[in-house]
């Protein structure tokens, strides 16, 4: 019987993190991706099943390339599609190059590695790690709210062209994890939060039930709901409050 294998993109730290050792915990193999070459062998150290280790950074040219031996040698069932930054600010005065680079972190390079993984493997499922903002434009993080808007428009597609693979969009609201912090952004805490366990656990939960779209907590599921059936003008002033609130 081949070994089960679930490559996880982003997966030094927080919902990433959460996502590989929940997977780790029900029986598959892993293999890790980031940055950060001693958090991923730190994550290593607490997972029992074999695991794998890319350490890369995904603007780089030709990043696909350090994907390519292990899609072919490993038996991948499951590709996570979770890394990702964000750029906040008044797109006058944000810095182009960094939203440049978010958009290839954030859509080209799933893209291309979701096209690898699928001709290569025999997937059943993928989870993308899209946003609560995929729903809405959002004011003071314009491209990465549109960046995430892609992200979950392109898995709903694929999965209706692919109904024997299941295909998640995960579409989180707040999530305390590194991902604002180690951007020198002090996080506030608030009830409608989640910790990036709590996120993992509930996505993987989702993922494996065949769910299209995952949107934990229910604070983020009326957001999700309500939101793009008002006024556009109305929605786009609630977000920009909410996202002030949050000193963006």
């Amino acid at each position: 019987m081949k070994e089960k294998w679930a490559l996880i993109t982003g997966s030094s730290s927080g919902i990433g993190k959460e996502i590989a050792i929940t997977l780790s915990n029900i029986g598959y193999h892993v293999i890790l991706h980031g940055r950060n070459i001693e958090a991923l062998h730190e994550i290593k150290k607490s997972i029992t099943s074999n695991v794998e280790i890319i350490n890369c950074d995904l603007t780089e040219k030709n990043a696909i390339e350090h994907f390519k031996a292990l899609s072919e040698e490993k038996n991948i069932e499951v590709l996570v599609n979770n890394a990702g930054i964000g750029v906040d600010g008044d797109f006058k005065s944000t810095n182009i190059e960094e939203e440049v680079e978010m958009v290839e972190i954030n859509v080209i390079f799933p893209m291309r590695l979701t096209k690898l993984i699928l001709q290569n493997n025999k997937l059943k499922y993928i989870l993308n790690t899209a946003s609560l903002y995929s729903y809405f434009p959002v004011p003071k993080q314009a491209i990465y709210g549109a960046s995430k808007a892609f992200l979950h428009s392109f898995s709903l597609a694929i999965a209706k062209e692919n109904p024997e693979i299941t295909i998640s969009s995960l579409c989180p609201g707040l999530t305390y994890s590194s991902f604002r912090t180690r951007k020198g952004k002090e996080e506030k805490y608030y009830p409608t939060g989640l910790t990036s366990k709590a996120v993992a656990t509930k996505a993987v939960r989702g993922m494996l039930n065949g769910k299209q779209e995952i949107v934990p907590g229910l604070f983020n599921k009326l957001i999700s709901f309500v939101i793009p059936k008002l006024p556009t003008s109305l929605g786009l002033i609630i977000i920009q409050k909410m996202n002030s609130g949050r000193g963006y």
